[in-house]
């Protein structure tokens, strides 16, 4: 049988809440998970399919959601921390096939900025490094790395030396200087990771995606919170 989408919503909304719904509404902004915004008689949510085609271990990403939200919690200060909810026997995601899904709260009278002025990449810049100095504590061992060498450009310039062997003369010929830069700085590129491997600095957790479209604002483009923290990993 087939079942609409406002059916199925309903169906797995009933997992983690008995409310009846009043309004589900899909939101477009995002690339990658399939997220509604619900409202009850009572209550406002957002309701969240992750991606498994991207992210291949969806309940350590959910693990570590939960784990930075009840870190950022202890020090919030003026600024919307997102919350998970449980299902009705306990857990924070349910899983439907490939599907999972999590419960998390509605952050009203917010909006995504995708082309921000001066003022709104200020109060993006200044949320994420409140976001980011209440990570500097957190231990490494506690999260799971989700992506593994999301940004190693060790990795990245393995994908790059792969990629230009495909390619023919003439194609070299019109990117050559690009090319020429790459080679020139490819060196420099690899200076923080080298860092980090022989532990001159530490490793942290952190945003790894962090930009103005994964904060939400408010009407006069201040920030209100930090969201899509599929990525927040060492």
């Amino acid at each position: 049988m087939v079942i609409s989408t406002e059916d199925y919503i309903k169906l797995i909304f009933s997992e983690f809440s008995p409310e009846e719904i009043l309004i589900i509404k899909e939101f477009k902004s995002g690339h990658i998970n399939h997220t509604f915004y619900i409202k009850t008689k009572t209550s406002e949510y957002v309701l969240q399919s992750i991606n498994a085609t991207v992210f291949k271990n969806i309940p350590k990403i959910i693990e570590n959601k939960i784990r930075v939200s009840k870190c950022q919690q202890k020090n919030k200060g003026e600024y919307f921390v997102l919350e998970f909810y449980q299902t009705l026997n306990g857990e924070h995601y349910i899983q439907r096939g490939k599907e999972f899904w999590c419960l998390m709260n509605f952050i009203p009278e917010s909006v995504n900025y995708d082309i921000p002025d001066k003022h709104v990449s200020f109060e993006g810049g200044k949320i994420l490094s409140h976001f980011l100095s209440n990570l500097l504590e957190e231990k490494i061992s506690d999260y799971h790395v989700v992506i593994p060498d999301f940004h190693s450009l060790r990795y990245r310039k393995k994908q790059y030396d792969q990629a230009f062997s495909s390619i023919d003369t003439t194609q070299i010929e019109s990117l050559s200087e690009e090319i020429e830069f790459i080679d020139k700085h490819i060196s420099d590129l690899f200076t923080i990771e080298d860092q980090l491997t022989s532990k001159k600095i530490p490793w942290r957790i952190t945003h790894n995606d962090p930009k103005d479209t994964n904060v939400l604002f408010d009407d006069y483009g201040t920030a209100l919170a930090v969201i899509d923290t599929d990525t927040v990993m060492p």
